[in-house]
Parts: structure tokens; sequence; C-alpha cells
């Protein structure tokens, strides 16, 4: 049931282990609880179902690119993923494009108030607080990813495992040529906490974009950091989350920032 299935969400282990680790860890943890369901051959069903979901979040405010957007998700290569979407009470025609979709990977919310007047990041963390996966990432209503974005931050991920943050690089493309403009800068594809911040200071990128994390990790550190209207709160997330044990980059761009047109999604999408 939907019920005992939340119970368990609220007790999953931090870190990826085998299946029988998996059951095993959770029948105890049933017991400790005092949890009252023997059939643990449905909880080890909904262990593989759940197991390495990512979940994606878009906080929405914004309707002009939301359609690609979404799309850039639904068009990803690896498909075990569930994408979060956040109306921010916007007065534009976001439920009319959402409506569009028949997809049940696709979790549709609406705020009774608007969060952004006092923070956009309270929608970020409300984005959050629905997340189901063992991995989170931000995507903006006007940003996209390509294909291959999840499938190589769990590559990254596979490499290296002792890390809770992942990063991509990113692209930049000008709104009105619909050329592209420029990346992000290139990091080693390790830094501990010291150097990301060091880099970060002498850097020059907003760092908000494609950030991969392990979901249990930020939640638990109390999720993004709200600041008013949510200036560097970005850039003071990530280095709590990055605290204890760095952040892992990819040399590739596979988030695209700026306003997006249909035909690069054509061209780079398909």
């Amino acid at each position: 049931s939907l019920s005992f299935y939340n119970k368990w969400n609220k007790l999953q282990p931090s870190i990826l282990l085998g299946d029988w680790t998996y059951e095993f860890i959770i029948k105890e943890r049933l017991k400790r609880k005092h949890i009252e369901d023997t059939n643990f051959s449905h909880l080890f069903q909904i262990i593989k179902i759940t197991k390495d979901l990512v979940s994606i979040g878009i906080p929405a405010y914004k309707a002009t690119y939301l359609k690609e957007a979404i799309d850039s998700v639904l068009n990803q290569t690896y498909t075990k993923f569930e994408l979060i979407i956040v109306n921010d009470k916007s007065p534009e025609n976001i439920e009319e494009i959402i409506s569009t979709y028949n997809d049940k990977r696709i979790r549709y919310y609406k705020n009774e108030d608007n969060l952004g007047k006092t923070s956009i990041v309270l929608n970020w963390n409300k984005c959050l607080s629905y997340a189901n996966g063992d991995f989170f990432v931000l995507l903006c209503d006007d940003d996209i990813m390509l294909p291959n974005f999840i499938a190589t931050m769990l590559g990254l991920v596979k490499s290296h495992p002792q890390c809770n943050v992942f990063k991509t690089r990113t692209l930049l493309i000008d709104s009105k040529t619909n050329t592209n403009i420029g990346k992000s800068p290139l990091f080693p594809k390790y830094e501990t906490f010291a150097d990301f911040l060091s880099n970060t200071i002498i850097g020059k990128e907003n760092i908000q974009y494609g950030i991969f994390y392990r979901t249990q990790h930020i939640q638990q550190l109390g999720g993004y950091q709200i600041y008013p209207a949510g200036y560097y709160a970005d850039d003071a997330s990530i280095l709590l989350f990055c605290n204890n044990n760095g952040i892992a980059s990819t040399e590739e761009s596979l988030i695209v920032i700026g306003k997006v047109k249909i035909t690069f999604l054509q061209a780079h999408v398909g």
C-alpha cells in the first residue's frame, strides 16, 4: 500500500548497497519501528523499483520554455526517474502545458501561495520535499538537459562513490541568435571542499546549474539554504553539501542555459 511505502521511504539507507543487504536492513529497521507488515517479498519489490531512482525537480513559474524543459527530461536515455513540477502559483499557463502530457513519471503540484515573493529557494525545497529518488537535481523552467545527462551523472556516482555532489558543465545559448556563445569553466574531475571553494571564489560562473545530489544527504542538511530573493543561495547550498566529501565533475556540457528555442532542441535532442 502507499502508506506502507511511505513508511519504508522514510527509513531507506543513505548509501547504495546490494539487494540482499537492502532487504536485511529494511527488515531490521521495520522491526525496530514496530511496523506491522510481514510481506517482505512485496517490500523487496518496492526496493528494486525505487533503487537508483532519480528525482528531477522543476520549480515552475515561467511558461515560455517550460515545454522544452519537460521534453528534455522525458528524452533522457536513462528512464528510471520521476519529474516533479511545482507551480509556484504562476499567473501563466503552467497547468495548460502540463495537461498535454500523459506520462506517469510526471508529478505535478501547485502551491497555494507564491513562495517566490519571499525567496525562490522555498520552491526549490518544496520540489526536494516531494522527491522519492536516491538522487536529486533541479532544472530551471527555461533550461534543458541534454539526453545523456542522467546517465553521465550516474557514471560519476559510480566512479566517485565517496561524493554526495556531482556537477556538469553548462552550455550558454544566445536567445536572439540561437547560437552557442560559451561554456562554463572546466573544473577538475574531483575537488576537495577547499579546492572547490577556492575555484568558486576566483571563478566566473553561477554554480546553480546541473548539480546532481544524493537526495538523503541534502535533505539531512536541511535542503537548500534560504537567502532573501534567492541571492547566493545556490553558492551557499552547494558549498554546504560538498563540505565533507568534495565534488566530482564531468568535462561534458550537459545542461543548456539561456532561452532555448525549438530549433536548438531539434539539433541536439532529436
